[in-house]
Order: structure tokens, then C-alpha cells, then sequence
């Protein structure tokens, strides 16, 4: 089992962010069964007093949530327009891309890369015109 810890308190952010973020009983409960449904094979516990918010994640190495997911998941809780104020102006679904650019992104590794590119989480940038046989590619269907 991994441990995952994610918060804050009185030494890392002023009063104003830990009220914001604080949980009452009923929001703790109601919390804890969303990031359970959410991701079954994690377990959770919440910490929230008036000193700091944690969050603790007990899950199997290599398995979600991550550090980002549960970043991600507390603007969603607190903030219902999270999505829309960061991504203001991009399609809602599957993004193409730019059509011309000199960075294409490429994420995870393989058998040929080191340890430290060969997860799934790895990203790099390409030039667009480079390739090889060790980038993989994703389907993608246009909508028309």
C-alpha cells in the first residue's frame, strides 16, 4: 500500500484558503463517499479542523488517485465552475490540438526508455516531423 497525503495548514496557507477549504461533518461524510465511489480500490480519510485539511489516500502503487487527482477533485468540490474557468474558449471534449506548432506532446514511455520515462504518466515533447517506432499513437475518432 502507498500513502498519499494532500493539505494544508496554518504554516502553508492563510486563514482565508483554510475556511474556504474546511469540511463540516456533514460535508467530510458526504466527501469520503464521492472519492469513494469515485475509486473503489483506494481507501480515504479527511482531516479537517480549524489548524489544516488533509486528505490521506491508501491505494496500491501504481494506481489512481494521485497527488494531481485529488488536487483536481478539491476544485471540483469547491469550485463548480473549475473546468470552465480553465479551460474558457477550448472544446468540451477531446481537443485536437493546434493545427501547426513546433512541441507535440507525447505521454508515457516503453521497454526502450529508462525507468524514470517508462510510466504511463510521462510526458515529453517531440518535434511534430520526428518519429520512431517506440511512440505509440491513440485513436481518435472526429466528431462530424
Amino acid at each position: 500500500m502507498k500513502i498519499l497525503c494532500i493539505g494544508l495548514s496554518h504554516k502553508t496557507a492563510d486563514i482565508a484558503l483554510r475556511e474556504k477549504l474546511n469540511f463540516d461533518g456533514d460535508q467530510a461524510r458526504s466527501a469520503l463517499k464521492q472519492l469513494a465511489d469515485d475509486y473503489k480500490e483506494a481507501e480515504f480519510l479527511l482531516l479537517s479542523t480549524c489548524n489544516r485539511v488533509e486528505i490521506y489516500v491508501a491505494r496500491k502503487p501504481h494506481t489512481r488517485p494521485g497527488a494531481l487527482d485529488v488536487r483536481e477533485w478539491l476544485a471540483d468540490w469547491y469550485q463548480d465552475s473549475y473546468y470552465q474557468d480553465s479551460y474558457r474558449g477550448l472544446p468540451d471534449r477531446n481537443p485536437s490540438g493546434p493545427a501547426t506548432g513546433t512541441c507535440r506532446g507525447t505521454r508515457g514511455g516503453s521497454g526502450h526508455d529508462g525507468a524514470a520515462r517508462m510510466r504511463s504518466a510521462f510526458r515529453d515533447c517531440d518535434d511534430p516531423a520526428y518519429r520512431s517506432g517506440w511512440l505509440g499513437f491513440r485513436c481518435a475518432l472526429q466528431p462530424r
